[in-house]
């Protein structure tokens, strides 16, 4: 059996392998949420592999039997007759379209949501992707890390050399050995162990000993952790100081190896720990000198221009009762509100369809109002 994942085609259908289980004297059967060759994937966010269903009605065969076609929401006493009491909540909270439209193909695995073999083959290799038979929204451990690095108070060029960490795209001794450079494997640093990319972060004992100098502790995050699960759990743990701190230590790292391996240049732990706190106390002062306030970037909302309108909308999201609330401002060029409005939601299953439904409510108004 199987539960369709299409608006017109039938939602549980009977075939001669599908299992009678004798439960409390009466027999009723499993349902399997799992197509055939597909085992242990589920096709309700969280829910268990099996859904049981103790009344079955043969009047409801399809998944547009559940839906409201005059609201185009579903029919909420009906599949909560029909659903466990969990099952029928993780139903409810499945987004319907706000207008009828035909199902289309997208590959959730690239942002543009076309198909390729380069997507294909990081979405099989690649840890950091979340299963294929899943359908939870995707999201990637590198996410959070790569906005939180993108907003650091730091130069543009620093930045950049932590991204190209945490994406392994530096030339380390390994990296150039499998690119068929004859070099030394060792670590220029400490010349003990083989240099790679996690090794010059979490084992280099050159590089331990000046994060010990600067009080970056690391002993909160599992080792054992893959080399960007690792890094993103990290920039969780640490406040937006240590974020700053770490980042621009790694890059002042790298900066020496490259010094000591081309320049024959030699610094000591303790003298690299003091080059670092005084670059971060430069930018402090570049900062200050400008008026603003380091670590606290200042966000000004800047008007449309004249003749346009600018539209905010923010979502709150109650998790208890999966609610959700969405508010919308809308703002002319001098600032004056022409129109704001609030919309309650019921059935969100999480604070991104809170957002997402806040952002479909938003274009909505926009055109009722007939603002293009």
């Amino acid at each position: 059996m199987g539960l369709s994942v299409g608006f017109d085609t039938p939602m549980v259908t009977a075939t001669e392998d599908v299992p009678i289980e004798n439960v409390e004297g009466s027999k009723r059967p499993r349902v399997q949420t799992s197509p055939p060759g597909f085992s242990g994937s589920s096709y309700l966010h969280g829910a268990l592999v099996q859904i049981d269903t103790d009344n079955i009605n043969i009047n409801f065969t399809k998944v547009s039997d559940l839906i409201d076609e005059s609201t185009n929401t579903w029919k909420a006493s009906l599949i909560q007759s029909i659903f466990r009491p969990d099952q029928a909540e993780k139903i409810l909270c499945i987004p319907l379209p706000s207008h009828v439209q035909h199902d289309s193909l997208f590959w959730r695995y690239d942002q543009s949501g076309i198909y390729s073999v380069k997507s294909g083959y990081r979405c099989l290799t690649d840890s950091s992707f979340a299963p294929c038979t899943t359908t939870a929204p995707i999201r990637l451990p590198s996410q959070r890390l790569y906005l939180s690095l993108w907003s650091l108070d730091l130069p543009a060029k620093i930045k950049i050399a932590c991204w190209r960490f945490c994406n392994n795209y530096i030339p380390t001794a390994i990296n150039l050995i499998n690119r068929r450079v004859n070099v030394s494997p060792l670590c220029t640093l400490c010349t003990n162990e083989p240099e790679t990319l996690e090794h010059i972060i979490k084992e280099c004992t050159f590089s331990k000993q000046v994060f010990s100098v600067l009080h970056l502790d690391f002993s909160l995050v599992s080792a054992e952790n893959r080399w960007l699960q690792w890094l993103s759990h990290l920039f969780e743990q640490f406040s937006e100081s240590e974020r700053i701190l770490f980042v621009l230590t790694i890059w002042a790292l790298w900066f020496y190896r490259n010094r000591k391996l081309h320049e024959n240049y030699n610094q000591s732990p303790k003298d690299l720990a003091g080059f670092v706190q005084c670059y971060l106390m430069d930018i402090k002062a570049s900062y200050e000198s400008h008026g603003l306030q380091f670590g606290h970037p200042i966000v000004h909302l800047q008007p449309p221009p004249v003749g346009t309108v600018k539209t905010n909308f923010d979502a709150g999201f109650n998790s208890s009762n999966k609610s959700s609330v969405s508010g919308i401002i809308i703002r002319d060029s001098e600032g004056l509100v022409l129109a704001s409005s609030t919309y309650p939601n019921n059935f969100i299953s999480d604070p991104e369809v809170a957002e997402a439904r806040a952002c479909e409510q938003t274009v909505a108004l926009t055109a009722e109002l007939g603002f293009r």
